[in-house]
């Protein structure tokens, strides 16, 4: 997750670090009172991420000493193996390519109302879905092919360091190399993507805000970006001014406008607060959507 205490001294996030932050891992089923929220601007379960991404790096070498000791019979066998890890990383990272657009593609549904533009988009994901899918798959047929490689090339040591059934000895390892290449294909089309994309964003919303304070020095900073709810239906809306990146209220000397301001990001946690102190499923709905449509609109986000 990105240092939000960095948006306290005037920092406003790049369009690129913004889509950047599409890529992480956001909460699955977010809803609020029957409205489903699609994460946009929030990291869900790094810790986690990372916990699972050490775990493939260990078993990942694992299995580079298992396919090394099987194609040992080869020229350049660790160019081999390293291929082989290395692909497997490409495919996680091609798997979730498509994740931001996805996620992007389904905040927009909240405030699409034209049906034809709604299927268009959904289109849309199903045709991006395929995408990551197609490499999954890929992920999946790798580890198959290493754990054929390895069984069919005997690495596992034999009648000269064991006795007993050798028949009973290969079973053993073939379970062992299946749940090795198993939970490595599991972990990098669940994690992978997520924890080096979450770690990319880090590292590009640190160097960018050092950059900031290089260049202006560390001072606060009132800007705002604001943007209009018209309340066409004159639904009761309750202003909030106790957040602490954005704020809602209703415009001066207009009963039917209100603005949400936002300093740097309007991040889910504050539209998911300014949403529940509405009194009404109508106005909460109100809140979400134009929030989604603030977030589209921005000056940060025209280049979506």
């Amino acid at each position: 997750m990105p240092n939000l205490k960095y948006l306290d001294n005037g920092y406003q996030p790049s369009r690129e670090v913004l889509n950047l932050w599409l890529y992480t891992r956001k909460q699955e089923n977010n809803q609020i009172n029957g409205i489903l929220i699609p994460g946009i601007f929030d990291t869900y379960n790094f810790d986690s991420d990372v916990v699972w991404f050490c775990t493939v790096v260990c078993l990942e070498c694992a299995g580079f000493y298992f396919l090394y000791q099987a194609l040992s019979g080869f020229e350049l066998t660790w160019l081999i193996v390293l291929i082989a890890v290395l692909l497997d990383i490409t495919c996680a990272i091609a798997a979730h390519r498509n994740k931001g657009t996805i996620k992007l593609s389904e905040n927009k549904l909240l405030y699409i109302d034209n049906e034809a533009n709604k299927d268009l988009e959904k289109r849309k994901i199903k045709k991006l879905e395929i995408y990551s899918t197609v490499f999954k798959g890929a992920i999946i047929l790798m580890a198959l092919a290493k754990i054929y490689a390895v069984i069919s090339n005997n690495s596992f040591g034999s009648d000269s360091e064991y006795t007993g059934d050798e028949s009973s000895h290969t079973y053993i390892y073939s379970f062992g190399l299946l749940a090795i290449y198993s939970l490595v294909a599991f972990i990098h089309i669940k994690y992978t993507g997520y924890f080096l994309s979450e770690m990319y964003l880090k590292y590009k919303f640190n160097r960018e805000y050092n950059k900031f304070i290089t260049d202006s020095g560390e001072k606060s900073s009132n800007e705002m970006t604001e943007h209009l709810i018209e309340n066409s239906e004159n639904l009761d809306i309750t202003e909030v001014f106790d957040l602490r990146y954005s704020k809602l209220y209703k415009k001066e000397g207009e009963n039917n406008t209100y603005i949400i301001e936002v300093k740097g990001v309007l991040i889910d946690d504050d539209l998911k607060k300014m949403a529940m102190k509405q009194q009404s499923k109508a106005a909460m709905l109100l809140i979400i959507e134009e929030g989604r449509k603030g977030v589209q609109m921005s000056r940060q986000l025209q280049a979506f």
